[in-house]
C-alpha cells in the first residue's frame, strides 16, 4: 500500500518537536517537500550514518562482559547483532572484515575463555571468521547458556522437592509412632 506523501507529512511533523520541528515546520504536503523535509531532518539530527555510529560507539564503550554474567552477554550479543546487521544493510564492509576495529574491540570485551572457545569452533571447520560469523556464533552461546541455566533451575526445585517430600514422610511417620499413655 503506498502512502500518501500529504499523509507522510502529517506523521512526520506530528512525531517532531522542539529544534527538529523547526528544521521542516516552513514545508508544505507535496510528495518533493516530504523528501526535502527527510532529507533536512537527516543532514541535521542524523539518519542511518549517524545512527549505525551510535551502535558502533555503544559496543565500544560497553564494558567487559563477566565470564559467570549471562544476563550481560545476552545483552552484549544483542547489542552486536544489531550492529553488524546495520553495517550489513549500509553496506559499511570494511568492519566487516575478520580483521576490523569491531572484531577487535568485541573480542577485548569478552571473556578470554570465550573468545578461545570460538577460535576453536572456527578451527573444527574451517569457516569464513567477522563480525557477522561471530555475532552468529555468540547468539547461540547466549541460547545454549539460558537452556543450561533453565536446566540448572528446575533440577533445583526438583531436588527442593525431594528434599521437602522426604522430609514430610519423616515427620508423619515420627508422629505415628509415639506412643501414648493411657488416660486412667
Amino acid at each position: 500500500m503506498k502512502v500518501p506523501a500529504k499523509t507522510k507529512m502529517m506523521m512526520l511533523k506530528n512525531s517532531l518537536s522542539g529544534k527538529p520541528i523547526r528544521v521542516i515546520e516552513r514545508l508544505g504536503y507535496t510528495s518533493r517537500q516530504y523528501q526535502t523535509a527527510s532529507e533536512k531532518r537527516d543532514q541535521k539530527y542524523g539518519g542511518e550514518k549517524q545512527l549505525l555510529q551510535i551502535y558502533l560507539e555503544a559496543i565500544f564503550r560497553a564494558p567487559p562482559v563477566e565470564e559467570t554474567n549471562l544476563k550481560e552477554l545476552e545483552t552484549f550479543s544483542d547489542r552486536l547483532t544489531d550492529v553488524v546487521v546495520k553495517l550489513e544493510d549500509s553496506d559499511q564492509h570494511q568492519e566487516l572484515a575478520e580483521i576490523s576495529a569491531l572484531c577487535i574491540a568485541v573480542q577485548q570485551k569478552l571473556p578470554g575463555s570465550l573468545v578461545i572457545e570460538y577460535q576453536e569452533w572456527l578451527n573444527r571447520k574451517p569457516r569464513k571468521d567477522g563480525p557477522s560469523v561471530f555475532s552468529n556464533w555468540l547468539q547461540k552461546q547466549v541460547v545454549y547458556g539460558t537452556d543450561v541455566e533453565e536446566v540448572k533451575e528446575r533440577t533445583k526445585k526438583k531436588a527442593e522437592h525431594n528434599t521437602e517430600s522426604k522430609k514430610h514422610k519423616r515427620e508423619k511417620g515420627a508422629a505415628h509412632n509415639v506412643t501414648r499413655e493411657p488416660i486412667p
